[in-house]
């Protein structure tokens, strides 16, 4: 089974815009790394958009960790709780897709979505990001039950939904009702093999980045068998529920099988959808069928959690 049309002509559209040159190429790269450096010397300001949709508080919950929160106009009608760290390359700030997101589930459950502002590469580095990555995490269970917390995120995000709960583990901290997480990155040193050779058919992600962004980021740990920021290297056993979307043209399909291994392996529960044709994150796409999908699919996870 193809491609919908709507589907078929993002995809068309993210070859012929060479959508993926900054993350597949040293010097446009680069470029990328230092107008971030540039974009993080402004406060970042929630769109308009999203508080016309629904209810937004925002406040600083600890130095580093910003947690804006969303839901119904007319408040919440669910106890569920989604903290949600987004995606961007740990360079670029919440996009407008992750948004969409976000709104998507506040509206269809009633719940609200806690999304986090984190410290960005190149301004900060990893133990910044992870601190604050871990102060959310703490000040969720702080705010209701951990049978109403779910932890998400995409991309990178779906990285720190990992690496919270095996931080969470070590340090005897509670377990979410659920991890999702998109298009998860798991492996920062490269160690897992297999990944170059899907680089051609990946149309957003470029083995260039995988390299580049570990060493913005978190420097020579990248390569060192530690976790984080090389998950494979961390605890699996006690880890929550997961479930997974990863498209099947990814890089990074090698990571969520691998993390899919892992679990099973530690007797834990995963479910892995592969979108097949689909690309990273092929969730924040809703205006495609299959995007509509997953995002349908995610939020009956919630709601079942």
């Amino acid at each position: 089974m193809g491609l919908s049309p709507q589907a078929q002509a993002i995809y068309d559209n993210l070859i012929e815009t060479e959508y993926k040159k900054p993350f597949s190429e040293p010097e446009p790269f680069a470029a990328l790394v230092k107008a971030m450096g540039e974009v993080q010397k402004t406060r970042y300001r929630v769109p308009d958009f999203v508080t016309d949709a629904v209810a937004v508080a925002d406040e600083q919950i600890a130095p580093g960790a910003r947690m804006i929160t969303i839901e119904p106009k007319d408040g919440a009608t669910s106890d569920k709780r989604v903290l949600y760290y987004h995606g961007g390359a740990f360079l670029i700030n919440i996009m407008d897709t992750q948004w969409t997101l976000a709104i998507s589930l506040v509206k269809r459950l009633g719940c609200r979505v806690h999304m986090l502002e984190y410290p960005l590469a190149p301004t900060h580095g990893h133990t910044e990001t992870y601190t604050a990555m871990m102060d959310a995490y703490r000040w969720v269970f702080q705010q209701t039950a951990p049978e109403n917390v779910i932890v998400a995120g995409d991309s990178v995000g779906a990285h720190m939904t990992i690496a919270a709960a095996q931080i969470a583990l070590t340090e005897g901290l509670p377990q979410p009702a659920l991890i999702i997480t998109l298009s998860p990155w798991i492996d920062f040193g490269n160690m897992l093999p297999g990944k170059a050779e899907r680089d051609a058919g990946d149309p957003i992600i470029g083995m260039v980045s995988l390299i580049e962004i570990p060493r913005v980021w978190c420097g020579d740990v990248a390569a060192e068998k530690v976790c984080p920021p090389n998950l494979q290297y961390g605890p699996f056993e006690g880890l929550a529920p997961i479930y997974a979307q990863v498209g099947s043209t990814e890089v990074l399909l090698v990571d969520a099988l691998e993390l899919k291994r892992l679990v099973e392996e530690a007797g834990g529960q995963i479910e892995l959808e592969i979108g097949e044709g689909l690309w990273h994150t092929y969730a924040l796409y809703p205006d495609m069928p299959e995007g509509a999908q997953a995002v349908e699919d995610i939020a009956i996870r919630i709601e079942n959690a």
